[in-house]
């Protein structure tokens, strides 16, 4: 009986510890909880105070950048329209209040162009800026967008080099804005035709396997960057040389009736550049014929 009762006192003894333990393990769980949450409550915190700094820095971007974009419209205008076409159009065309809003705003230390901020101003303002598209980067938006987005791991350097495709235009490096950027580009349709080509037909492409296109667009590159690099460390060519350059590119291309129909757009011309333009019209009537 005694050994029993004894057994007994061990057994509550070996409980109670065995609650204390319990206690003291559930205490400890519980600090390390409230020690996460304070880590988690610190975290997303910062993780606010990080995103407004981010959102700060990119309205500050914009406001730095969207000037420019402005400015872009104007210089296009200068390199194709002649003089008398270019004051009509200043006399006749009243900008939006926010297009003048951008003017006044522009940081006289942002003379670059910007790429994502491009884009923005041309679907809020594509009447105004969706021709620049083609003209200062190379292509229209909407297949900039495209190649953006299956450029994802930015392998083909896609929005680096439509970014500095638009300063090199900016500052007239004629050198860099024609033959090197065309063969980059041509180099990287050629590839987003192949590899959906390939995936179809994997045996057809054995002997030209896919390595060798990104090889040649990694070369392009290579030309683009020595290229664009060698132009911003002499300063271009002379300015008019330049501007001639580009402006053949515009013929050579078929966009310089595109370009003025898009910076004439609500100017009734008059005076000689309405005789002028009368008389382009009768030619093009009678080729058509």
């Amino acid at each position: 009986m005694q050994k029993l009762e004894q057994t007994i006192q061990e057994s509550k003894q070996e409980s109670k510890r065995e609650r204390q333990e319990s206690e003291r393990e559930r205490q400890n769980l519980w600090k390390e909880i409230r020690a996460l949450w304070k880590g988690i409550q610190q975290l997303k915190h910062d993780n606010k105070g990080l995103k407004l700094r981010i959102e700060n820095l990119e309205d500050d971007k914009k406001r730095r950048h969207a000037g420019e974009v402005v400015n872009i419209r104007e210089k296009l205008a200068r390199l194709v329209l002649i003089q008398e076409k270019d004051k009509q159009r200043k006399q006749q065309l009243d900008d939006p209040k926010d297009i003048k809003a951008m003017k006044e705003d522009r940081n006289p230390l942002a003379h670059e162009i910007d790429l994502y901020t491009t884009l923005e101003q041309m679907a809020t303002h594509p009447d105004q800026f969706d021709i620049c598209s083609i003209t200062v980067f190379g292509e229209t938006q909407d297949k900039i967008r495209e190649l953006l987005a299956w450029d994802e791991d930015r392998e083909c350097d896609v929005y680096n080099v439509f970014n500095e495709r638009g300063e090199a235009w900016h500052n007239q490096f004629a050198n860099t804005c024609i033959e090197p950027f065309n063969k980059w580009l041509s180099a990287i349709y050629a590839l987003k035709l192949t590899k959906p080509a390939m995936l179809e037909n994997p045996s057809f492409y054995l002997e030209n396997p896919i390595q060798k296109q990104k090889d040649g667009i990694k070369k392009a590159i290579r030309k683009w960057k020595e290229t664009f690099l060698m132009d911003k460390s002499q300063g271009g060519n002379a300015t008019h040389v330049c501007q001639q350059a580009i402006r053949k590119d515009y013929e050579d291309r078929g966009l310089i009736d595109r370009i003025e129909a898009a910076l004439l757009q609500g100017v009734v011309l008059i005076g000689k550049c309405k005789e002028i333009e009368e008389s382009k019209s009768e030619t093009t009537k009678k080729e058509g014929k």
